[in-house]
């Protein structure tokens, strides 16, 4: 019997009736809880606050991806009403036989059926990385007839600088990207700069794209105005995610030895890393015991969601290392960071999204590209003078509202709509307005 307060695990045959009149939207996607990856958290949002807007939702999703942590708690936060269809990831002869991702197509392909048996949905959203995610949601399409949203929370191949494909498997990659963007009825995307990276790469489809970027859920009020911090307390700078993509701490590494020697005005500035770092291009432990900063860098490694997000309102300021080369691309962990109220210091370019968000939000911010290692030092240097005199400030809630989990729903709402009622239109049949 399915427990009081948890999400419905569907396994039976029965069938969902339909005269409620509300929207039903299946999404399909390899992260979801209780897969402890910074990807869940955007379709928790989903399921959380897409039914406030007259849409429910169902799940197609692995039980759990091999290489990917866990968070119990996580899946305890889904809605007691999204029904979850469980599609086993397969062992590891599948993985290596067919590939770490196209060996899903199979369960996941049964357990789509199953959800349109009983869920009957109005539509279909897809949610990628990875890329394949959206031959399942292609294949519904064309199957069942369902308009199909297809949603990217980093780029595919078109804008995806970060990722170094071999000529044949780029090739391969933007075949399936170009197929994608043919097919499906709405493109959503995860920042304004890759909108227009796109819609430049395929003018034909720009009419049907639009964004959407991460977000967050609001955590309780803390005080307007910051309060001074004793120089006999440390300065904590935090990093919360996975060191990976070129992401690169060695910049504030070599900042905190540097203020260590000549700046004892400011006490003791040290960096806490909060997330695993063996996807990092380089040694992060030697590096830090190669400049003699090891009691400067607290290694935390992985934390359950919760204790992460209590590690970064105990910090004084929040880090974000953004990727080299990747304009429009937004560690999720930033919006995150948002809702703390706390400093955030980026590496980052200024013509960044990364750089946009934090104007956007009108929090404290410093930003300091790679190139140039006296503009990182001065940029922590500015914020914990900031700390230490107590001149930070929260972003302010009017900006901030436009990246919370409940305003981007009411935006995807309302695109989900507009793509039910233009396919109703091109098939000759009436729909009533949801709105």
């Amino acid at each position: 019997m399915q427990a009081v307060g948890s999400p419905i695990e569907a396994s039976g045959p029965t069938r969902i009736l339909r005269g409620d009149g509300r929207r039903r939207v299946l999404l399909i996607t390899y992260h979801f809880p209780p897969d402890a990856g910074s990807a869940v958290h955007r379709a928790l949002g989903l399921v959380t606050h897409l039914p406030k807007n007259n849409w429910d939702v169902a799940v197609v999703a692995p039980d759990h991806e091999p290489w990917d942590s866990v968070d119990p708690a996580l899946l305890a936060r889904v809605p007691s009403e999204t029904l979850i269809f469980r599609a086993p990831y397969p062992g590891p002869k599948a993985r290596l036989l067919v590939g770490p991702y196209a060996c899903w197509w199979g369960p996941a392909w049964r357990a789509i059926a199953k959800a349109i048996e009983t869920f009957r949905p109005d539509c279909i959203k897809t949610s990628s990385p990875p890329g394949t995610v959206n031959v399942l949601g292609y294949l519904a399409k064309k199957r069942y007839g369902l308009p199909w949203m297809a949603s990217f929370r980093d780029p595919w191949v078109t804008g995806a600088s970060e990722y170094q494909f071999s000529s044949f498997r780029r090739a391969a990659e933007h075949f399936g990207e170009a197929r994608t963007f043919a097919a499906a009825d709405r493109i959503c995307l995860n920042t304004p700069t890759n909108l227009e990276i796109v819609q430049r790469a395929y003018p034909q489809f720009a009419d049907k794209m639009f964004f959407v970027t991460n977000g967050f859920d609001p955590l309780p009020a803390r005080p307007a105005d910051a309060t001074a911090k004793p120089a006999s307390d440390p300065v904590t700078l935090l990093h919360s995610g996975s060191i990976y993509l070129r992401r690169d701490p060695r910049p504030i590494f070599h900042a905190l030895k540097a203020i260590a020697e000549t700046r004892p005005d400011l006490g003791v500035v040290r960096l806490q890393l909060v997330g695993r770092d063996d996807f990092a291009n380089f040694d992060v432990k030697g590096a830090i015991r190669e400049l003699g900063i090891e009691h400067l860098v607290d290694l935390t490694g992985h934390l359950p969601h919760l204790q992460a997000m209590s590690a970064m309102e105990e910090a004084d300021a929040l880090v974000v290392l953004h990727t080299p080369g990747a304009k429009g691309v937004v560690p999720a962990k930033l919006y995150e960071y948002l809702a703390t109220g706390k400093p955030i210091l980026a590496l980052a370019d200024g013509d960044t999204d990364v750089a946009w968000v934090l104007r956007s939000a009108g929090v404290s911010h410093e930003i300091a590209g790679f190139g140039d290692q006296r503009l990182v030092e001065g940029a922590v240097i500015r914020i914990a003078t900031a700390i230490r005199s107590g001149l930070t400030r929260p972003g302010e809630p009017d900006k901030l509202a436009q990246f919370t989990r409940a305003g981007l729903s009411r935006k995807l709402a309302g695109q989900l709509e507009d793509m039910l009622q233009a396919h109703a239109a091109r098939i000759g049949r009436s729909v009533p307005t949801g709105r």
